[in-house]
């Protein structure tokens, strides 16, 4: 029935578990960490102006 792309990321239930989805996890960490770096930006930019 789960079919669908990354569908090895679910588990027996249907829940979505990232644990199971190693590649998933790590797209998950570089986009946080690039939200998060971006965020740093542009309040050091806030600050200066």
């Amino acid at each position: 029935m789960l079919n669908a792309v990354g569908s090895r990321s679910y588990d027996k239930r249907g829940f979505y578990n990232p644990l199971n989805d190693k590649d998933g996890l790590q797209t998950h960490t570089i986009l946080l960490l690039g939200i998060l770096v971006f965020e740093f930006i542009v309040r050091l930019g806030k600050r200066d102006s």
